[in-house]
């Protein structure tokens, strides 16, 4: 059997090019049905028809579209010319106005040191915004709160900048708000959120009482004593820590449970709490 009397090569034909799909249609396929062979000639053939009648209507606009398009620019190269020539007296007016400059470049550096003392107070106000920096060049070391500004933050610190995993410090992903302390050298990275050294922070003490994802310090932003617990998360798992510096080692770590069902806590002046999935009401 030849190729043009498969069964696939003539419903190619029929699509790509009608008369000859048609023709080898009636001629090679003998076991198709009449009633077939009608229905499909009917439909292909109106197909082909809409087809080119379409591709011959279009024929016209297409060999009309140069002719427009060069009147047109012809139309708008001339007031171009004229414009360039109307504006030659304009640079007579700027060699007139050159004593100007030269007393506006004096005025203005008396005025310089003042405006960058304003901007170094509102960085201050504002945080540090997300980055990497370097401990004890591009930031002094200390301990700073962390504030998430959006669903999840993450801090990350590092004894150098080479990436490795063995390099790492310390990381967290940040609901809310983290403590932290670095030192010289080291280098800390954040996203999501803004930095805020301790004594500069916005006050992290929920007004209604309710601590919800978060780590606080014990004595400052919440006070010593017992608490419950109170299990929120969806998926029934929730935790808390309580450690006793801001470094985030294995050795600061108190006490740390992952909570499945409400439970009691009794936490110390000078401790650290973090919580997520849970929250505890003061009132």
């Amino acid at each position: 059997m030849k190729w043009y009397q498969k069964t696939w090569a003539i419903v190619l034909l029929l699509i790509i090019f009608f008369p000859a799909g048609a023709f080898l249609m009636w001629k090679e396929k003998k076991d198709w049905r009449s009633p077939v062979k009608i229905l499909i000639s009917v439909v292909f053939g109106f197909w082909f028809l809409i087809f080119a009648t379409a591709a011959l209507s279009d024929t016209p606009t297409e060999t009309s579209t140069p002719n427009t398009k060069t009147e047109s620019k012809s139309a708008e190269e001339a007031p171009k010319e004229e414009a360039k020539k109307e504006e030659t007296p304009k640079e007579e007016v700027k060699e007139e106005e050159t004593p100007k400059e030269e007393v506006k470049t004096e005025e203005p550096k008396k005025e310089e040191t003042p405006k960058e003392e304003v901007k170094k107070e509102e960085t201050t106000s504002k945080g540090i915004k997300a980055g990497t920096y370097k401990v004890g060049t591009d930031m002094q070391a200390g301990e700073y709160i962390f504030i998430a500004s959006s669903a999840l933050g993450y801090v990350e610190c590092t004894t150098d900048s080479t990436g490795n995993l063995e390099s790492i410090v310390f990381n967290d992903n940040v609901k809310g708000n983290v403590y932290l302390t670095v030192n010289d050298g080291e280098y800390l990275k954040a996203t999501g959120g803004t930095l805020y050294p301790v004594e500069e922070a916005p006050s992290i003490v929920p007004s209604d009482g309710v601590y919800k994802d978060g780590m606080y310090k014990v004595g400052k932003d919440i006070p010593a004593g017992e608490y419950k617990i109170i299990l929120t998360d969806t998926i029934g798992m929730g935790y808390y820590e309580v450690s006793t510096d801001s470094r985030h080692g294995i050795e600061s770590i108190v006490t740390n449970e992952n909570v499945q069902a409400d439970t009691y806590l009794t936490i110390s002046d000078g401790q650290y709490l973090k919580i997520s999935g849970v929250e505890i009401n003061t009132k």
